[in-house]
């Protein structure tokens, strides 16, 4: 497991989205959930992100 700060989150997203295996994040919960060309959570994510950059 590999612990980052995304400082461009559209960008990851992108790199993302072109994996072909899982890309994996873990809540502060410990739930474990795939983002791959997943564009709900991903808005979600952009939603949370805007939340704290403001």
């Amino acid at each position: 497991m590999i612990k980052v700060n995304i400082l461009n989150l559209k960008g990851f997203l992108e790199t993302v989205n072109q994996c072909q295996g899982r890309v994996m994040v873990v809540s502060s919960n410990g739930k474990k959930t795939n983002i791959t060309r997943q564009y709900f959570i991903q808005n979600e994510m952009e939603k949370q992100h805007q939340k704290t950059v403001s």
